[in-house]
């Protein structure tokens, strides 16, 4: 299945390589740890609900968890883009 959304304005694909993503936050909702199909590095940014970009692409390879402790509760859109996908989640902490 394939889904296409937008964020700011960065329009992004969201394809089969990512079917099988996900993300748990840490039991203290500090940070998130990604679940991706293989090591392929990911590129992981932050945006706030106005598109702004919060938190600068870091190269994310598991079982690395990203650190939100800088971040204040909210929603934000975190944009994953995994070799030639790019899927967008919303976290809610």
């Amino acid at each position: 299945e394939i889904a296409s959304c937008l964020v700011g304005s960065e329009m992004c694909i969201e394809t089969e390589a990512l079917e099988g993503m996900r993300f748990t936050f840490t039991p203290d909702k500090r940070g998130i740890r990604l679940t991706l199909p293989d090591q392929t590095p990911a590129k992981i940014a932050i945006y706030n609900k106005k598109g702004t970009k919060l938190m600068k692409a870091v190269r994310y390879v598991a079982p690395m968890v990203l650190d939100l402790s800088d971040l204040k509760s909210g929603t934000y859109q975190m944009v994953i883009n995994y070799g030639d996908a790019t899927a967008v989640r919303i976290l809610d902490f």
